[in-house]
């Protein structure tokens, strides 16, 4: 069996190249979530949380940009599929390309989820901890 080392997380992992592709590509091709699994997880949460008025435009900030940051993922991982690297040291230029962006969204995205954690009650923050604040494959 053929194995691949996939950098993920920033942490080195060995796993099975699957169908011929390495687990690096495979990373790539998965790419973000879908816009209606995106739209799905923000829904429900929005109805566990049970939002007040005067919680609801933080949520909306909150909303607003992880829906944009979500098109700019998606937008990414479509170029990268469009125009796949041809060689191992392009496929680690995209990653670290990918893992830069990922770090300026998180970046972006920790006053808009601390500001609106601050709202949130005992109850709306433990419902909050339970899921990612940012897009996520996650059940």
């Amino acid at each position: 069996m053929l194995l691949g080392v996939s950098l993920f997380s920033g942490a080195v992992i060995a796993a099975p190249v699957t169908d011929g592709v390495p687990p690096a590509a495979q990373v790539m091709q998965a790419g973000p979530l879908s816009m209606e699994e995106g739209e799905r997880q923000l829904e429900t949460l929005q109805s566990r949380l049970e939002l007040t008025g005067k919680q609801e435009p933080a949520w909306q900030r909150y909303r607003a940009l992880r829906e944009q940051q979500q098109r700019q993922m998606r937008e990414l991982a479509e170029a990268n599929r469009r125009h796949p690297p041809a060689t191992a040291p392009e496929r680690v230029e995209r990653h670290i390309e990918m893992a830069r962006t990922q770090v300026r969204h998180l970046e972006a995205m920790k006053p808009v989820v601390t500001a609106l954690y601050t709202q949130l009650t005992p109850a709306q923050q433990t419902i909050f901890d339970e899921k990612p604040a940012l897009p996520s494959r996650q059940p």
